[in-house]
């Protein structure tokens, strides 16, 4: 394992806080949206098989129906002069693929073919992903300009705010949301936000996370370690909540609609472990450790609890009060633990994604896990709970999506699943091999400056999200976007 950095990013921004923000919600002092604003309660499967912006929806579900199987076929494939972020996505809606890169370029694609149908440069590098939310394309790029296309490549409207974008825009209900590095919190209209934000709200610390809308809520996390929410329609405080850990660093949030829950992702502190410039307690005492998923988490727990508020890297908190949850039961002995006991460095960028609506998929402490945010019980997909290291070999950026009921990841030459039912796993593409494997790729890597890509080697653009959308499935790494050919059915429960 190789440790990272997130210095290109985060030595970006080092902002002064500003006055200390209410804590306790004031329903009083909430505002009920305006008639105009759409309130979508629902993930916004509404695209079908569509894959509209990054983690699929304004939730982060990172989930669809559509579920692959068996071996896949290369359709096309496509290479780009410059990498896209490490941390962007493909949207595919309709037919056409959509990539936001580095060059500061947005590409259109048809989906069946790779050819391009259009591209347009909004004169700056972006590190996010394209939202295409009813007709319309919506990026921001670092430079803080806020760019409206229709999907056949023009221009609706344009808008620059006065800071940096790092975090892919959620769009839903009518409204475009997302955060600078210089600390503000914006929301648009997506019809014509040429005139300006809706609303804005300023923090004070740099946001570098993605945002999620639940109910009337818009929630996010800043580099204050505070998690805030604001209502959608005017931008008023609703509640915010100290995260624990050092740094968000790129760890999205995932909303549950059924059970009104939010789930965020932190690093823990960096402490001093013998020679190492570690937190006390890092991935590699996990790898360790053996027995059941209860013993390793009442140790972790344990040990975590001596010092949760550096340590614990994971909460997951009611998302119309903010207040975290504190009691878990694990599988497969029902232990009872005092918070999710998970601690992690560099690992805090897998994203994880919520199956069936309401079960949060994590890969942690080298297992499977699922966090059921209904009875706040967690589990292992497999009947011993022994299973141990990941579905697809991996450094720690590996992303999941779910499709049915199989988490998909990619890396190198491998593209795997994990059943999520059975626990059993499988390869769709390539060998499960070793971590030097991960660096062989499916095609030698297109030349590239990386320039202000991220962590900054270009390393670990070897990996990207590995999504199954329109009736295929999509993967992008090393500059190259690939097509994969599959037998795809949708899974309805």
């Amino acid at each position: 394992m190789r440790s990272k950095t997130s210095s290109t990013l985060i030595s970006l921004a080092a902002f002064a806080c500003l006055a200390a923000l209410p804590l306790a919600v004031d329903l009083s002092a909430q505002v009920a949206p305006p008639p105009w604003l759409r309130v979508v309660r629902d993930a916004t499967p509404a695209q079908g098989s569509n894959w509209p912006q990054f983690r699929h929806d304004a939730q982060h579900t990172a989930a669809t129906s559509q579920e692959l199987s068996g071996s896949l076929t290369l359709r096309w494939k496509r290479g780009f002069a410059e990498w896209p972020h490490v941390f962007a996505e493909l949207a595919v809606v309709d037919g056409r693929v959509y990539l936001a890169n580095m060059d500061g370029k947005v590409t259109c694609l048809d989906g069946a073919t790779g050819a391009v149908v259009w591209e347009y440069d909004t004169g700056a590098a972006i590190s996010t992903t394209p939202a295409v939310v009813d007709g319309r394309v919506h990026v921001v790029n670092i430079a803080g300009r806020v760019v409206t296309l229709s999907t056949s490549g023009g221009l609706l409207w344009e808008y620059t705010v006065p800071a940096g974008v790092y975090a892919s825009p959620a769009v839903q209900g009518g409204l475009m949301f997302f955060g600078t590095v210089g600390g503000t919190f914006y929301a648009f209209d997506t019809a014509n936000g040429a005139g300006g934000p809706r609303w804005s709200y300023p923090v004070g610390a740099t946001i570098d996370t993605a945002p999620v809308v639940i109910g009337g809520a818009v929630a996010f996390a800043a580099e204050n370690m505070r998690a805030y929410a604001l209502n959608v329609g005017s931008g008023a405080l609703l509640w915010s909540t100290p995260l624990t850990g050092n740094r968000t660093w790129n760890g999205h949030p995932v909303a549950s609609l059924t059970t009104d829950r939010i789930y965020f992702s932190t690093l823990a502190e960096f402490m001093q472990e013998t020679s190492t410039n570690r937190e006390t307690v890092d991935m590699f005492a996990f790898m360790s450790r053996t027995g059941t998923l209860s013993s390793v988490a009442v140790w972790a727990d344990a040990f975590v609890g001596a010092n949760r508020s550096k340590l614990q890297s994971a909460v997951v908190v009611d998302a119309t009060t903010g207040q975290p949850v504190t009691q878990y039961t694990v599988a497969p002995d029902n232990a009872v633990i005092g918070g999710l006991p998970f601690n992690n460095w560099y690992w805090g960028s897998i994203r994880p994604a919520l199956w069936q609506g309401s079960k949060l998929y994590l890969q942690t402490m080298w297992r499977n896990v699922i966090v059921d945010l209904a009875t706040n019980r967690i589990s292992q997909p497999n009947a011993d709970q022994l299973q141990t290291k990941h579905f697809v070999r991996g450094d720690e950026q590996v992303p999941v999506s779910i499709g049915g009921n199989r988490a998909y990841g990619g890396i190198g030459t491998n593209a795997a699943y994990l059943n999520l039912t059975t626990g059993a796993r499988g390869n769709l593409y390539g060998v499960f091999g070793s971590e030097s494997a991960d660096f062989s790729p499916m095609t030698a890597p297109v030349s590239s400056s990386h320039y202000i890509s991220f962590p900054g080697d270009g390393a670990s653009d070897r990996n990207g999200t590995f999504i199954v959308a329109n009736g295929r499935a999509y993967f992008i790494q090393y500059g190259w976007v690939y097509c994969f050919d599959g037998t795809v059915t949708t899974v309805t429960s």
